[in-house]
């Protein structure tokens, strides 16, 4: 079971080829904390159609992919990413507007 206590949400569109070696140098250098346990960090494509998610638990990585068949992932504006809490997270990964977590749940962009 992987146990996630923190999520980052990378700011800029990444090219999702990218292995878990490369994720993890771009989380290294590009996180003030560096690669935390038990943080996911997710990564999202140019068109907003898929997220890659990286979690170091401790002892391994694991690496998660999720794909939109319809609609897009909303991204961040923040220069240095956005820390997103649970919910949040549930919202992006479901292809809704996560900024708005805590209002009316609106309907996926999907229906």
């Amino acid at each position: 079971m992987i146990q996630v206590h923190h999520w980052w949400l990378w700011p800029s569109p990444m090219d999702l080829r990218k292995n878990i070696d490369s994720l993890m140098l771009i989380v290294l250098e590009g996180f003030k904390a560096g690669l935390q346990q038990r943080t996911a960090y997710v990564f999202h494509n140019r068109s907003g159609t898929r997220l890659k998610v990286l979690v170091w638990d401790g002892t391994g990585f694991w690496l998660c992919l999720r794909r939109l068949e319809r609609g897009r992932f909303l991204g961040c504006t923040a220069e240095n990413g956005c820390e997103l809490n649970a919910e949040q997270f549930a919202w992006l990964v479901s292809g809704l507007d996560w900024k708005r977590w805590n209002e009316t749940p609106p309907k996926p962009v999907w229906l």
